[in-house]
């Protein structure tokens, strides 16, 4: 079932007050992605739709897409101790509580709607849809109709604003790290662990005891691949107890490998643990969608050369551009993280390119490549949010993203989406009932992943 979204809300109070909107369908000349209507509306005439409480109401702010919120401005217009964000579970009752119970927008209700004058200015004004594939078109004129008392004429945005450092831990920010991601003269370097095991992967005649010397000399990265390989999705009989368990008698050379160099170069990376792109929240879907890919891959029949080992990798290190952005620009990431919560159904790659002019993947593909890491996880950390990429390895791409929907339900990833398009599991040859089997086998080690999680971030 789809989730509802604020989307649906506003289409729902436009269907109940009767005010007159269109329907726009993607243009055949636009390739219906998670943003196309970026291509074909003015970014100033979308609606980007903000939802805000104090202790005692709710605000729902309107804003141009191209526009940030400027939380001081907001709060001098209403007179209103600081307000913050809806969190995860506050922007779901509120969503739920409309659909169920559609009616005017009221002060009375406890939500305020508040319109900003740039979109007032406008002859017409576009909504995202919950339909796939279609905006929403209607006279901006119509927009103070939504509410009984709606605000509306004055401004709490700004278009764009400076990006020199400012003290105020209360307005929005943009930055530009583009250039100086460029210009950085030193990445982080790969630890010396990971640097001895990609040595041996690209070794042929290599040995399983070489691997086992290797990993030994981390007690910590062999305490997490003996933890996996007690995970209940394995259905191991009797409990594995040391390294050379692990891996003969369980995951094999291959996934111990791939297991221990994720690890391995985690460890670089520390951040900040809340958030929605905080360290808990990645690690937690790192380590999910790694052994759902695995599992995923080892179904997968035919004229695929899916390696499990190497799909585990590239989903565990398909997030580390967060990691990077928080290690090298901790202020950054902060204000990153605070605006991805309060934008919760925005596409994540489009809040990061707004606000600091690059996202997650193209800084992931910068470290990956000057790590030299292998081409698959070069290829998942750069594509995993592009539903059209075909290129080189797509196949771990699209495995990729399917986890990340199956995730999506269980709050473990930043896809757009948690509907898979039939396409994409029938493309592996998979039904959508093998899809949710590998999702509950995962789940089952649900104790382990989590311990394993905790782990990373410690």
């Amino acid at each position: 079932m789809q989730e509802m979204s604020i989307n649906n809300v506003v289409k729902i109070l436009l269907d109940k007050l009767q005010i007159p909107y269109t329907n726009i369908e993607c243009p055949d000349s636009i390739t219906l992605t998670e943003n196309w209507a970026n291509q074909a509306v003015p970014a100033e005439q979308r609606v980007r739709v903000v939802l805000m409480r104090d202790n005692t109401i709710s605000v729902m702010a309107m804003i141009p897409a191209s526009y940030q919120l400027n939380l001081e401005k907001l709060k001098s217009l209403l007179k209103r101790k600081p307000m913050r964000f809806l969190d995860v579970k506050e922007h779901k009752k509120f969503i739920n509580y409309f659909i169920k119970n559609p009616r005017q927008l009221h002060l009375k209700m406890g939500v305020q709607l508040i319109i900003d004058e740039a979109l007032t200015n406008q002859d017409y004004v576009y909504f995202e849809s919950p339909i796939s594939g279609q905006i929403i078109k209607i006279d901006a004129g119509n927009l103070e109709s939504l509410a009984a008392d709606a605000l509306l004429g004055s401004t709490f945005s700004d278009h764009r604003i400076p990006a020199e450092s400012t003290t105020n831990t209360e307005s929005v920010k943009q930055f530009d790290l583009k250039e100086r991601i460029n210009n950085i003269k030193q990445l982080p370097a790969m630890p010396e662990v990971a640097t001895r095991l990609l040595e041996l992967r690209n070794n042929p005649e290599a040995t399983v005891e070489q691997l086992a010397e290797i990993i030994i000399l981390d007690p910590a990265i062999s305490a997490q691949v003996i933890r996996y390989a007690n995970s209940p999705f394995f259905g191991q009989q009797g409990k594995v107890n040391s390294l050379s368990d692990a891996i003969f008698r369980v995951l094999g050379y291959e996934s111990v490998m791939h297991l221990a160099l994720g690890i391995a170069m985690g460890k670089v990376f520390h951040l900040p643990s809340g958030g929605p792109v905080g360290q808990t929240r990645i690690w937690q879907n790192a380590t999910y969608s790694a052994a759902l890919c695995q599992n995923m891959a080892a179904k997968i029949k035919g004229r695929f050369d899916i390696k499990p080992a190497v799909a585990y990798l590239s989903a565990l290190l398909h997030n580390i551009g967060f990691m990077i952005v928080g290690q090298l620009f901790k202020q950054e990431f902060q204000w990153l993280n605070k605006v991805i919560k309060a934008e919760y159904e925005s596409p994540i790659t489009l809040v990061e390119q707004r606000l600091l002019g690059v996202n997650h993947t193209e800084v992931a593909a910068m470290l990956m490549k000057h790590w030299d890491m292998p081409t698959e996880v070069i290829a998942v950390a750069q594509q995993h949010h592009n539903d059209n990429y075909e290129g080189q390895h797509s196949e771990y791409v699209k495995l990729m993203q399917i986890a990340d929907r199956l995730l999506k339900n269980h709050n473990m990833s930043d896809a757009a989406s948690e509907e898979i398009p039939p396409e994409l599991y029938e493309y592996f040859g998979l039904s959508e009932e093998q899809l949710y089997e590998s999702l509950d086998e995962i789940l089952q080690g649900k104790d382990d992943l989590d311990a394993m999680t905790m782990a990373m971030i410690a």
